[in-house]
């Protein structure tokens, strides 16, 4: 479990918890986390296409070389993912890994399925793997803003706040407007005692539209633990 940290999360996994819309209204659920993809369409975060459209894209790419073994290797690999997906949605981690695991071994070099599977490692409690995961997918893309926000949550569960401040600002200098990375940076700020550092960042948050209420929650759930 993730200990009961309200975070702002950053993927299209729906985590078997409380999703606070950003755009408003919350969803049924166990727990106080906000997903930023909630009624985002894929491909539509950022710049960045969607991972299953990596891997499609790939595979495209492959049978047009007429490679139809290795076509053959990453269809399985988004069909092990798609399945992986569904499985962490139903609350089925252990399943999730597993199937990402699959999935990395038939496509070992698409980061986003590092990224998935760190964040059902996360949702285990099981954070150095998790870190372990996301490490590997920033070394494929660094430029990907989410998953520097997925390993600061999983540094900020362990208490590394100096690491978890240096994930945050490294995805609000890839993405300026990014709320949610701003919410969460606060969030350590404030756990660390930090209230004036913390401040600058709720502000920001909000002028980019995070949910206040889900911020003000996030931020009492902090002070709790200081």
């Amino acid at each position: 479990m993730w200990q009961d940290y309200g975070w702002f999360a950053s993927s299209k996994l729906r985590p078997r918890r409380r999703i606070i819309n950003p755009c408003g209204g919350p969803v049924p659920g166990r727990y106080s986390m906000i997903s930023r993809t909630v009624n985002q369409p894929p491909g539509k975060i950022g710049q960045h296409p969607s991972h299953m459209q990596q891997l499609r894209e790939l595979f495209d790419r492959l049978t047009r070389r007429g490679e139809s073994g290795a076509g053959t290797e990453i269809e399985d690999a988004m069909t092990a993912f798609d399945a992986g997906v569904e499985a962490f949605k139903s609350g089925g981690n252990r399943k999730a890994i597993a199937l990402f695991t699959r999935a990395l071994e038939l496509s070992p070099t698409t980061s986003g399925i590092y990224q998935h599977r760190g964040l059902a490692y996360a949702e285990s409690g099981r954070h150095l793997e998790a870190i372990a995961d996301y490490d590997v997918a920033v070394r494929l893309n660094p430029t990907y803003p989410d998953t520097y926000v997925d390993r600061g949550n999983s540094q900020h569960a362990l208490k590394e706040y100096n690491r978890a401040i240096r994930d945050y600002s490294e995805a609000i200098r890839l993405r300026p407007n990014f709320a949610e990375a701003y919410a969460n940076r606060a969030a350590v700020h404030v756990e660390s005692g930090d209230e004036a550092a913390a401040a600058a960042d709720v502000e920001s948050a909000y002028g980019h539209g995070i949910d206040r209420e889900a911020l003000d929650e996030l931020l009492e759930e902090a002070r709790r633990r200081r």
